[in-house]
Order: C-alpha cells, then structure tokens, then sequence
C-alpha cells in the first residue's frame, strides 16, 4: 500500500532586508530632523559670531558655555527619544486613551531632571568655568559666571522644546519641530545684537545680553510650539479617546477577594478559613 504524498507549498521568497521599507517616505520623515539638529548649531555659531567682536575672553566664555549645553542634550534626548517611542507605539495601536498617561510622566520626568541639573549646575557654575576655562582666566570666568547665570535656568525651556517636540515626531510630524528651531534662530539673530550690542536703543549687556537673547528666543519659540501643540491631531484625538482602563492587579485582587472571604466566614462560623 502506498502512502499518498503530500503537496508541500514552495518556501516563501523573502525580499531584501529593506523591501518593506520606502526611502522615499523615511526621507519625507527624516530631512527635517537633520535640519533641526543643524538649527542647534547654527545657533551656536550665531552667538559666537556677535560676541567675537567683545574680545577673546567673552569667546571663551561663551564657547564653553555652548559646549556644556551640547553634553547636557544628550541627557533630554534620551528622554524626549524614549517619549517619543512609547507615544508613536500608542498611536500605531490607535490606543489614545494611554496617551495622557504618557505624557503626565514624560513631563514629571523632564520636570525631576530639569530641576537637578539646573541645581548642580547653578551652584557649580563658577568652580565648573575654573575647572573648564582654568583659574588664572579670571575675565572669562567672570563672564562665564554671567553667561551661566542666565543660561542655567534657561536649561527648562530648552528642555521642555525637546519634550513638546516628542508629541509631534510620535505623530509622523517632523516638519513642525524643524520649523519651530528655524523660528528660534531668526529670533536670535535679531535678538543677539540689540541684547549685545544695545542697538535699537536697548541696554548694552554684552555676555549676560547673549544669554538673554538665547533663553528669549526659545521662550517665545516654545510659548509657539504649545500654541500649535493644542491645536495638533493628537491633541484632538487624546481629548475624543475614553480613558484607558488599568489593568486588574492580582495582587490587590487576591487580597480583596482573602478579606471579604475572611470577614463572611468569621461572621457565620467565627473563625477564618484557609484563604
């Protein structure tokens, strides 16, 4: 007797790595991140550029200062990135009902790291420029001091961006944070003179002016970036999606479930049951 055979289907080809990947849509996303990071560095040199012209020691003081804010961005990006991690997952699952919750403990943890750094650092800001600029610079110290002195709190701004960003990257939207970093640029260019310089009939502030032009310029840029951040699509879906149920927790419910058990048996029988 003879087994029939059996009809296998041929193996499935599979396509390149990149197959399911569209270039052209990771590009549409992708060019506008890398002008946003470009928009922080151009920023940098802006300020460097207009303060130049004070001399050698508000350079330095204000090179160090931009070069501590490059270490300190990595510290809000592994916040803001993870952000944006967990909200896109919620929002590929259409689950905007978990979004609020997200978003209640990005800010607490933006809000606990924003006010540790900003305390170290305002208090360490002058051994810090020693450390940095070293002690016999006693001028750049000084101006570094300053500089710092503004520029540290400002710290919560340039985090809180990064943060209100999150939401609009974990929406597919990258060309609105870009945007918002062009708008912070054009503001500083127009700020750093006038702040520096005294032009326009403003006060010559000449380092501390630097800062305020800065922390001005991302002020406004966030106040904007908020503005917009009520009126986006995720806000408008988070604000239509139900709350989102928490998941039972054993835990509790078997500890419920032990004292109703205990209180019925004692009631009927006076004495507890094994539960």
């Amino acid at each position: 007797m003879t087994t029939p055979s059996v009809e296998t289907s041929p193996p499935t080809k599979r396509g390149p790595v990149t197959g399911w990947l569209d270039p052209a849509r990771l590009l549409n996303v992708a060019w506008p991140v890398y002008i946003e990071l470009m928009a922080g560095v151009i920023a940098s040199i802006i300020t460097v550029v207009w303060i130049a012209r004070l001399g050698g020691p508000a350079l330095a003081a204000v090179t160090m200062a931009a070069t501590l804010e490059n270490v300190l961005m990595a510290v809000i990006l592994a916040v803001s990135g993870g952000t944006t991690i967990v909200l896109s997952r919620a929002v590929g699952a259409s689950e905007y009902g978990q979004l609020r919750s997200v978003l209640r403990a990005a800010f607490r943890i933006t809000i606990a790291v924003t006010a540790v750094i900003c305390a170290v650092l305002f208090v360490l800001r002058e051994p810090l420029a020693k450390l940095i600029l070293g002690s016999d610079e006693a001028s750049a110290v000084r101006l570094s001091v300053d500089y710092l002195t503004i520029a540290v709190p400002g710290i919560a701004v340039f985090y809180g961006q990064h943060l209100v960003d999150s939401t609009f990257k974990a929406n597919g939207d990258t060309r609105t944070p870009m945007r918002m970093a062009i708008l912070s640029n054009v503001i500083l260019v127009v700020a750093d003179p006038i702040l520096i310089y005294g032009w326009l009939g403003a006060p010559r502030l000449g380092v501390t002016g630097s800062a305020l032009a800065l922390v001005a310029s991302r002020a406004v840029t966030l106040a904007v970036t908020w503005w917009l951040y009520k009126r986006s699509p995720l806000v408008l879906e988070m604000s239509a999606a139900p709350d989102a149920r928490r998941p039972p927790d054993p835990a509790r419910s078997a500890r419920s479930s032990g004292s109703a058990c205990r209180w019925e048996w004692t009631s009927w029988y006076g004495w507890p049951p094994a539960c």
